[in-house]
């Protein structure tokens, strides 16, 4: 099974969009509820993997970033 979590912005026109930078600094917020959600899920289905991928080669460096950061701490 397949499946996608898009994480994505409402544009100045009402559209979702995963291009759209909105600088509101919530990025911590929204990767940790994704985390919560994969706790749970995982404990559904413990065989599943999950990939995270961003809408451009930057975001998914970001992406990247914040998830190795979170494992850092104690």
């Amino acid at each position: 099974m397949l499946g996608w979590i898009p994480l994505v912005d409402v544009d100045e026109n009402g559209a979702y969009s995963d291009l759209v930078i909105s600088n509101n600094n919530d990025m911590p917020k929204v990767l940790a509820t994704v985390a919560q959600t994969l706790v749970a899920f995982f404990r559904l289905r413990p065989t599943s993997s999950v990939i995270f991928r961003g809408s451009t080669p930057s975001r998914t460096r970001l992406y990247r970033m914040a998830i190795a950061k979170s494992f850092d701490r104690p």
